[in-house]
């Protein structure tokens, strides 16, 4: 498992009127491992094994639901249920080996008593999440809108939080999952003020925190930078960074996905940029037409894909920082200057200048996706919003999440492939 960094497990489901999940997955088992996100990558997968079911990550020692929940897999007809699986690697010396890791999942025909559901909270994966170098701590800020989860948890009873992964890479010191409901800040669901990368772990709760619809859910991340020369961006790699908060709860219900990023402007506006110009955010559909973050395909409004995930397998790619490839149009006096020769001109060991675009950032506006399974589009009215305002709890405190009161304890360069398989239905 030396060059394994997480293991992830989607479930593919291909409506009816698109020929059914059977007729277009059955071709794919058995056949050869792909780079994922790759031009050898079969299309169906990027459309179509979009639901998250299970993930492993480094340090984990596997996970246990408590006894009255569990993951539904397969479908209610009689067609096979396909599975995609990811195997994400960190291999910068490109060596050679042999890869046997893989998932054990343990089941049983006797349904237990609620269907569970995962949830994906915090940044998106994208460059627009940048950490400075030669930061003692630099934080960022990522949220989902009360209109999202007002809209996506049907039950007015909300849902029930058991079990929180927090992730993030390398840089990563603390980790913050807060709980906002009706302008007040509630007791944080979880922290870790001491996030160590090689210790992944589901955290089982002691006692299961209710979200209600209308309820904001803000993920913050702490990063250390000071041993770093160069920027950190966000993005697939271990040597770049994630922001995220991944849950279980029950029961089930529509929602999914639920993160942010900063918007395209108020990014560049924390460093005065006006204006910026670059055949890249092509490839990343940035800025979002009319604040719309959905594509359509046939009648279906899906969310589109993390920006790193539609620069993963493209010629842009190989750009660490893509900013390499924006141009500055405004104000004059940048004119044409790359967006990444002006990062690198600042002096990023002023941290009156850093705490201030952090600020500006967290202050500024943020794009809102909001999706459920298949990465379909819930509908909000509101994409484009800003960060929540809420009276803080009053006993808020950064703790070690390994020893919180609230939690159970438990006894290339970057690449991955992904595998189609199957399970029929008994």
């Amino acid at each position: 498992m030396e060059f394994v960094h997480h293991i992830t497990l989607y479930t593919c489901h291909v409506p009816d009127h698109y020929g059914g999940t059977r007729r277009v997955f059955e071709k794919y088992i058995g056949s050869k491992e792909t780079e994922c996100f790759s031009s050898d990558m079969p299309r169906e997968c990027g459309n179509h094994c979009l639901n998250f079911l299970f993930t492993w990550a480094v340090g984990s020692e596997g996970d246990m639901f408590p006894q009255h929940i569990g993951i539904p897999a397969g479908d209610n007809s009689d067609d096979a249920t396909y599975f995609k699986l990811e195997v994400h690697y960190n291999n910068p010396m490109r060596k050679s080996f042999t890869d046997s890791s893989g998932l054990r999942i343990f089941y049983t025909e006797n349904l237990r008593k609620y269907d569970a559901g995962t949830l994906f909270l915090g940044h998106r994966v994208t460059p627009f999440l940048m950490v400075p170098n030669f930061q003692e701590t630099f934080r960022t800020y990522s949220f989902c809108s009360s209109e999202c989860t007002q809209n996506g948890i049907i039950s007015s009873e909300g849902l029930k939080i058991t079990n929180v992964l927090l992730h993030a890479h390398l840089s990563g010191r603390k980790i913050s999952f807060r709980h906002i409901r009706n302008r007040k800040e509630l007791p944080p669901i979880l922290q870790d003020g001491n996030y160590d990368f090689n210790f992944q772990q589901f955290r089982t709760l002691k006692e299961e925190i209710t979200v209600l619809p209308g309820d904001e859910l803000i993920v913050e991340c702490d990063y250390a930078t000071e041993d770093r020369s160069i920027i950190t961006f966000g993005g697939l790699s271990t040597k770049q960074e994630m922001c995220q908060a991944i849950v279980i709860y029950y029961p089930k219900t529509d929602l999914t996905d639920c993160r942010s990023q900063p918007e395209f402007y108020s990014f560049f506006n924390a460093f005065s940029v006006t204006n910026v110009t670059g055949d890249i955010f092509d490839k990343m559909s940035l800025p979002l037409t009319k604040f719309r973050p959905y594509v359509t395909i046939g009648s279906v409004e899906i969310t589109q894909l993390d920006n790193s995930m539609q620069l993963a397998g493209s010629v842009e790619d190989r750009f660490e920082n893509p900013f390499e490839l924006t141009l500055i149009t405004s104000p004059s006096s940048f004119h044409n200057i790359s967006f990444a020769k002006y990062l690198r001109s600042m002096n990023w060991r002023d941290k009156s200048m850093s705490k201030r675009i952090e600020t500006a950032w967290r202050d500024g506006r943020h794009y809102m996706f909001c999706s459920t399974s298949g990465h379909r589009r819930i509908h909000i009215r509101e994409t484009t919003i800003y960060y929540p305002q809420f009276e803080p709890h009053n006993d808020r405190k950064q703790t070690d999440c390994r020893v919180d009161n609230n939690v159970s304890k438990l006894t290339s360069e970057f690449w991955f492939i992904c595998v189609v398989t199957s399970v029929l239905q008994m």
